[in-house]
């Protein structure tokens, strides 16, 4: 890095943070972070004071007094310790009234963290400054005001400060339109040369600027964001804080964030931890009081905003987090999570229940599991459970063993007894509500998930009525059927029939269930009365396909076969490949050919390999499925993320009475069913509808109006 660059973006900062003569800057970052030469260089260009903390770690109190002896006006914190002067703050009630300007920066701050400095340090100003060495200290900040809130999960990094550039890109060096997550790459005046003597690393960081004809470079941050519709910049992580748990792809920020949100957390860290069956997320949170909730509670807690992949396998409550010695969290001085159950041990009894130990013993990677434990609260998620159910099914302990008997049955005593009196169901469906009071609400899940995506919106809605979720077919015994649309239909519709006494339903399918209830309401079109279809972020029936030129049709058919040949899911691919029409293979062999690697961990039902099997198969379904036209009134809600256009898709007034389609703002497509908006507006719905019914006086007896009246 050149002197010149540094020399004008001092300069620049003089403006930015209003400084003169008459300033006084506390120097309190370490001189290994960039920002503390910036403020150092900065307040003395301008003839401002300058007052130098000693070798040692000061406490927030320390660091509160000598600001106020020393009558500072200007300091620059990193995030955490800047949340524990606030915190020191409020607790003695008084702060240095000399401060009008307070930055931070060098890792994200929470909208939590930022409402408390804001309210309890009260400054004139914050400023928020971003940016790497790369791009010359901060090539980005955001600067606001002391009323301003902060609405997103992080304070925002703001925009390019002078003659600085900004773009956001996906991996195809595209810009991406506001709103979209890509990566950050930084431009224009202040660009380092290079690293010195790593040619190899210079050009993968700093490449050509694409958008510039007069031959300008850009750096790559590995940051992502997005642009806000104010035009501000939003930090959402780093790309290498991005993991995949289960096949999804999860920013760990965002886990964090909804951890923060909890009225009960204080402050909270995620981080992923590869273990025996892949990777997993561990949470670490500081609760305001330690003695009224636990790392259970929380999980559960967590299980009303989140899905289930998202909610960390273990939650450890600690006194504080961690920090180094430049005030950032240390993550790697969290403690290693216990993941011993805390409850009493009691020895399984008998022969079935000391299978089910060993099973759950094998499939948790846990040493020794008593009667009493539970086992998601163990670490198990859907998928572990999926090969619980698998492993029990192996060893015949039960023939008709169901991941619906362990959801409904967690812990290991209880799933015994439950195994013990089974009797066989046709479809699997867990009741999440037997509220007697209204019309009962059928649940139709997307692909290899099951009904904790419906928890929250049970809540919600399962005071006014009975909830059932079925649990998803592919994740069941007759996953490998090849079965239609139709034919999957007829079995829901069968169950309905069975069990609505009162002859009215109400059906809500997201991603792909969607498909099946709109299909189990044409089933159901004179057997049972369907007064509500929901469909929450579901794809339009018709599909444009992309068409593949012949060169890449013949390699990706060639790259295809030999992918099958080292499959162990080759006869099951091979059976499924047969089927599918022709107007979708083209879309699959595209999908081949730019597929960065074709997966091989199948057949287990939490492998990505059978992951990609089964939505190819929800593909065959949807497009050899002739979607009629149904008298059954249509609610439609999108994620904003699948339909960033901002106007409501109307494509299913095609096939049925649309009456409302509404876009979620701030969700994607596994967001949406636990979005607080979209909860409250299928709630509303409902409830509009029984009223009617009431008004009415349709199927509903008096015993049930009043019920629902008190």
């Amino acid at each position: 890095m050149t002197h010149r660059p540094f020399s004008i973006h001092c300069q620049d900062m003089v403006n930015v943070y209003e400084m003169n003569e008459r300033s006084r800057e506390l120097h309190f970052l370490s001189f290994a972070f960039d920002g503390a030469h910036e403020r150092l260089h900065t307040a003395l260009i301008c003839g401002a004071s300058v007052v130098l903390r000693d070798h040692t770690l000061w406490t927030a109190a320390e660091t509160l007094q000598t600001m106020a002896s020393k009558r500072v006006t200007n300091a620059g914190f990193p995030p955490a310790y800047l949340k524990e002067l606030a915190d020191s703050a409020e607790t003695s009630g008084t702060h240095p009234a000399s401060v009008r300007l307070y930055s931070f920066g060098g890792e994200a701050m929470s909208k939590e963290s930022f409402h408390k400095v804001r309210c309890h340090l009260q400054p004139e100003i914050l400023i928020n400054g971003y940016g790497p060495t790369e791009a010359v200290v901060t090539p980005v900040l955001w600067k606001t005001h002391n009323k301003v809130n902060v609405q997103s999960p992080y304070a925002p990094i703001g925009k390019p400060v002078a003659a600085r550039k900004a773009v956001v890109l996906d991996d195809a060096l595209n810009l991406l339109p506001t709103g979209i997550v890509g990566e950050l790459y930084l431009g224009g005046e202040g660009l380092a040369r290079g690293y010195l003597n790593r040619g190899a690393m210079t050009s993968e960081k700093f490449i050509a600027d694409p958008f510039d004809a007069a031959g300008g470079r850009l750096y790559r941050t590995g940051d992502l964001v997005r642009w806000n519709k104010d035009g501000e910049l939003e930090y959402l992580g780093r790309i290498d804080h991005q993991v995949k748990i289960r096949g999804f792809r999860i920013e760990i920020g965002e886990v964090e964030a909804q951890l923060r949100a909890l009225p009960e957390i204080k402050e909270a860290v995620v981080l992923a931890q590869e273990g025996p069956h892949g990777s997993r997320l561990l949470g670490y949170a500081v609760p305001y009081f330690p003695q009224t909730i636990d790392g259970a509670e929380i999980r559960k807690r967590l299980g009303d905003f989140l899905p289930e992949y998202m909610v960390p396998s273990v939650i450890t409550l600690l006194d504080k987090v961690p920090v180094n010695t430049n005030g950032k969290i240390d993550r790697n001085a969290l403690p290693a999570p216990d993941p011993i159950s805390e409850t009493l041990y009691e020895a399984p009894r008998g022969e079935l229940e000391t299978i089910i130990a060993r099973i759950w013993q094998d499939v948790l990677g846990i040493d020794r599991i008593g009667r009493d434990d539970h086992f998601f609260e163990l670490g198990g998620h859907s998928l572990l459970a999926l090969k619980a159910i698998q492993r029990a099914q192996i060893q015949t302990i039960h023939s008709e063993v169901s991941i619906a008997m362990l959801m409904k049955n967690p812990q290991l005593k209880t799933f015994a007894a439950a195994l013990l009196n089974d009797t066989n169901a046709k479809v699997e469906v867990i009741t999440l509500s037997l509220n007697k009071k209204g019309n009962p609400l059928f649940c139709f899940p997307g692909l290899v998930v099951n009904s904790s995506e419906y928890n929250r919106l049970m809540s919600a809605v399962g005071q006014d009525r009975p909830v059932h979720a079925f649990v998803s077919h592919a994740v069941g015994p007759r996953r490998w059927e090849l079965t239609s649309l139709n034919e999957l239909a007829e079995t829901y519709a069968q169950y309905i029939e069975d069990n609505c006494p009162g002859g009215v339903c109400s059906l809500l399918g997201w991603s792909f269930g969607g498909d099946i209830a709109f299909a189990t309401a044409g089933k159901l079109a004179g057997r049972v009365k369907v007064d509500f279809l929901g469909l929450a972020d579901v794809t339009r029936p018709v599909q444009t396909v992309r068409s593949l030129a012949e060169p890449g049709r013949v390699e990706a058919e060639k790259i295809m076969q030999v992918w099958l040949s080292r499959s162990p899911m080759e006869s099951h691919w091979q059976k499924l490949i047969a089927q599918i029409p022709a107007e979708l293979m083209d879309a699959v062999l595209y999908q081949v050919l730019s597929a960065e690697d074709l997966p091989l961990d199948g057949p287990e039902i939490g492998s990505v390999e059978y992951l990609q099997w089964a939505t190819l198969d929800s593909q065959r379904m949807r497009t050899g499925f002739a979607y009629p036209y149904i008298n059954v009134p249509i609610y439609a809600w999108e994620a904003e993320d699948s339909n960033p256009s901002g106007i409501p898709g109307r494509y299913w007034e095609r096939y049925g009475n649309l009456r409302s389609s509404v876009i979620i703002e701030g969700t994607d497509h596994f967001s949406i069913v636990r979005d607080e908006v979209f909860v409250s507006s299928v709630r509303k719905v409902l409830n509009e509808i029984f009223s009617q019914t009431i008004q009415s006086g349709s199927n509903t007896n008096l015993a049930d109006v009043s019920a629902l009246m008190e």
